[in-house]
């Protein structure tokens, strides 16, 4: 398995309890499958593409640009749940 990002900060016991516990392992889709699309709102993307610094101005959460540029991948995992018929979900703390 490829090293992960978080391994080196793991100890021989963390890893031990990951994988005595299965935590790591293919898990699946499950039998009811749904995409549940958190905090995509103007606190998480501002009101328009900018820079992160420009846009925590007025939307203090903002992910300024880096949200926009995520919006398209978030938008096509939308529609392939839809056409699959697999239920998406909204939520927001906002």
């Amino acid at each position: 398995m490829a090293e992960r990002i978080w391994d080196k900060f793991l100890t021989e016991r963390d890893k031990a309890v990951f994988e005595a516990s299965g935590y790591g392992a293919k898990a699946g889709g499950g039998k009811k499958p749904a995409l549940l699309i958190i905090d995509v709102n103007y606190a998480f993307c501002g009101e328009r593409s900018e820079p992160i610094l420009d846009s925590i101005q007025k939307w203090r959460t903002s992910c300024g640009e880096d949200a926009w540029e995520s919006l398209p991948h978030i938008r096509k995992l939308i529609d392939r749940c839809h056409e699959k018929g697999i239920p998406v979900i909204y939520t927001t703390g906002t």
